[in-house]
């Protein structure tokens, strides 16, 4: 086995050409290609491959590569040449495909069971993101693979709560990189929350933006949201409740008026007027709304001019010289 040492010393250089399937030489050489590598009898297939990644002009072989090998063995294969938590980087295998998982890596593997040794390429991606969990051993010698489950903390339900209303489920997925996590709500008379036995679900299961509209039968109900975190490799966590801190209210509120602001007005810098035309003794022009609102807004404040004031002369002078 070729170690790092032994390639990179001086004029040890060599030029990776791109790997050609035996099959596909055999062809172009036109002659049945003969393999020089032992095959099992039994199945004709090898159990166990040469894995050579490639990282510009050096290689790296890794021996013993076999269907119990898994993604995050040619990831700990990666960290060799590169910090892979602090550096963006792809992996292709001989065809140009990448490999981001162990399905892609369970793939590679039966289109070369004919074959003992097996190209992957590894090359810095600026664009791409670096590893946001740690491998399992973080060493240089993983071994087999030992999967550590996606977790999920400070799962939360935000929204306005009432009845034909979106709320959204969102949770912080740690210990890999999220991908088709799993969430869906349940409603509960109780705040109390012991298990998922016997809650009513009242929305399936959703992926992506976990965005529900709550249904009416939700109105005087608590929300409790189940979320189950998935990685890019498809492993699944631990699944994680939370219970809303209110119950799930009407929607038919009473629409009232707003507040009476007059922006127009209420902006103006000190000692600054607005223009106000007036024709046969009504507001016109431009700023006619605004003085209308400014007022209504006079009437309407009780400290200054109270609505069931009969005469002027029930009024103070110093509310007058306000006004």
């Amino acid at each position: 086995m070729k170690t790092l040492e032994s390639i990179r010393k001086k004029g040890s250089k060599r030029k990776v050409r791109k790997f050609n399937a035996p099959k596909m030489l055999g062809k172009e050489c036109g002659n049945e290609f003969q393999s020089s590598y032992p095959i099992e009898e039994s199945s004709g297939t090898f159990t166990s491959h040469n894995l050579i990644m490639y990282f510009g002009d050096v290689e790296y072989h890794e021996e013993n590569f076999s269907k119990d090998s898994c993604f995050l063995d040619i990831l700990a294969i990666c960290k060799k040449f590169i910090d892979v938590y602090s550096i963006g980087f792809k992996v292709t295998d001989g065809d140009g495909r990448l490999l981001k998982g162990d399905q892609d890596v369970m793939i590679m593997l039966k289109e070369h069971e004919m074959e003992k040794d097996i190209p992957v390429y590894l090359e810095k991606d600026e664009m791409g993101k670096p590893l946001s969990f740690r491998l399992p051993h973080d060493d240089l010698n993983l071994g087999s693979c030992s999967y550590v489950k996606p977790k999920v903390i400070n799962v939360r339900i935000s929204g306005d709560l009432r009845a034909d209303k979106k709320v959204l489920v969102e949770g912080d997925v740690i210990d890999g990189n999220e991908k088709v996590s799993i969430a869906q709500l349940f409603i509960t008379s109780s705040k109390e929350f012991i298990n998922e036995n016997g809650l009513e679900a009242i929305i399936l299961p959703k992926t992506g933006r976990k965005e529900f509209e709550l249904p009416q039968e939700a109105v005087g109900e608590y929300l409790i949201a189940k979320y189950v975190p998935v990685n890019v490799d498809g492993k699944i966590g631990d699944s994680v409740y939370v219970v809303s801190d209110v119950c799930v209210e009407n929607s038919n509120r009473r629409k009232v008026r707003g507040k009476n602001k007059n922006k127009a007005v209420a902006l103006l810098q000190g000692g600054k007027k607005l223009n106000i035309t007036f024709y046969k003794k009504r507001a016109v022009s431009d700023n006619h709304k605004s003085w209308s609102r400014h007022l209504g807004k006079i009437v309407r404040d009780r400290r200054i001019c109270p609505v069931r004031v009969q005469t002027w002369k029930d009024i103070s002078q110093s509310d007058k010289n306000h006004m």
